[in-house]
């Protein structure tokens, strides 16, 4: 094994392969002991599993070579890995590395936190906050003080004495209906996201 690197990496491939991506991953062997888990994507909410990221997320799954995974031994089913083409087995590889990644919020992780910045992460692109998914979920007191510096001390002035729904409903009109402008408030509006992110 350690002189063909090549087999090493298909054996790793095939297991994380044989764990997250076929049904009964559990039956028969995937050739090493690591263990991989998928991680859900979903909230207490479940307001999660649709949006642009899932979309994308479904589209790289429907381009995944598994004709592989429909023979009929674990045998078979390496062998006909190992022959897949290299853009074959990236694609697989990345799919399953997506699976298994545990982000969590900024701060809490550092290799997450250089990961995402690495990749340049376009949040923004993918979440935009509404009443269901984000408003809707802070205090009063919350929204003023996280909206206050992105829509100007006039807003919050408008809004210090109305109620939660007025608060919640500028939002969402400003927010959800926002378009990128030449205006520097429109910016910052449209590329706003949590800091958690």
């Amino acid at each position: 094994m350690l002189k063909d690197p090549a087999a090493a990496a298909d054996v790793m491939l095939f297991s994380l392969c044989r764990t997250l991506l076929i049904t009964d991953r559990y039956t028969g062997c995937s050739g090493t002991t690591v263990r991989a888990v998928d991680m859900p994507c979903d909230t207490s909410k479940e307001d999660t599993g649709r949006g642009r990221a899932f979309d994308e997320l479904t589209a790289a799954r429907n381009k995944l070579s598994m004709e592989w995974a429909a023979l009929a031994s674990a045998g078979e089913q390496f062998v006909a890995l190992r022959k897949l083409g290299k853009r074959d087995k990236e694609r697989l590889m990345t799919y399953c590395t997506m699976l298994t990644l545990d982000m969590g919020i900024r701060g809490r992780n550092d290799i997450s936190d250089r990961l995402v910045a690495e990749l340049k992460v376009d949040f923004a692109g993918y979440w935009r906050p509404t009443d269901s998914n984000y408003f809707s979920r802070l205090k009063k007191d919350q929204l003023l003080a996280q909206f206050g510096p992105v829509l100007g001390p006039q807003w919050l002035k408008d809004h210090q004495d109305t109620t939660k729904k007025t608060i919640i409903g500028s939002l969402a009109q400003r927010f959800c209906d926002a378009k990128p402008r030449d205006d520097k408030q429109d910016d910052a509006i449209t590329e706003w996201v949590p800091p958690q992110f």
